[in-house]
């Protein structure tokens, strides 16, 4: 994808308190606030990378401005958190960047077309009647997959626990949602926020804050502590000698 010339980045300040970035220490929030600055210029948006590579880590601390030693410790708390991801060959990237990179330009084509359609309904002419004829059923298209898109998400919506925010939820499901393969992902992800700690002791996200970003729930692994082994009974003398 061809780096955007964007002057801002997008920070939505309500996805951020209710994220796993919260649970992290503020210094870890820092650290992942200059990260996300250096994404924000990376040749590939929302990526950690260079020539195409992954950038070192030792780099990348002396672009935050802390000591190896630092970032690393605060990395690696943001791992633990499952605030980063990482492509198959290592490279470092965020879920939400990338996924607004996609949405924009999704939104860009659909603009562009947009543009051209109307253009081409203010023509006159001989073609006048066909172009009417085509576009009518290009009408219709739209309405099925409309229609399909709200089946998907009254579907999903039934098994979501926590109800307020539909309306919201919905604009977010259309936006996100385009094709049968990314309702699939959404429902996987629903599968595995439903499954997780965080639902099973009662935290549960605002439907429309959950649909924003479902998209960090498709890969989803549950960190659970490792079980104790059971420790063997204590056996004294005089529980042998009985």
């Amino acid at each position: 994808m061809e780096k955007e010339k964007l002057p801002a980045i997008h920070l939505y300040i309500g996805d951020w308190l209710r994220d796993h970035i919260a649970d992290c220490s503020l210094a870890a929030q820092g650290l992942w606030l200059r990260i996300m600055f250096i994404m924000h210029d990376s040749e590939r948006y929302g990526y950690l990378c260079r020539d195409s590579l992954s950038i070192p880590l030792e780099s990348i601390a002396r672009r935050c401005g802390c000591t190896p030693d630092q970032f690393n410790t605060l990395f690696a708390e943001l791992t633990s958190a499952g605030v980063p991801s990482k492509t198959p060959e290592g490279i470092i990237y965020s879920r939400r960047m990338v996924r607004d990179a996609e949405i924009r330009q999704i939104r860009s084509k659909s603009g562009k077309q947009g543009g051209r359609f109307t253009s081409i309904k203010r023509c006159e002419g001989k073609h006048k009647a066909k172009l009417r004829q085509n576009t009518d059923t290009d009408n219709d298209n739209d309405n099925e997959d409309d229609k399909t898109i709200l089946l998907w998400f009254e579907e999903l919506w039934s098994k979501y626990p926590n109800k307020d925010g539909k309306k919201q939820a919905l604009g977010h499901f259309k936006a996100s949602v385009t094709s049968k393969e990314l309702y699939e992902k959404c429902s996987k992800a629903l599968d595995n926020y439903l499954k997780s700690d965080r639902v099973k002791n009662g935290y549960i996200k605002n439907g429309s804050t959950w649909f924003s970003n479902w998209q960090d729930w498709i890969d989803y692994i549950e960190n659970n502590k490792e079980k104790q082994p059971v420790k063997p009974p204590l056996y004294t003398d005089t529980t042998l000698s009985k």
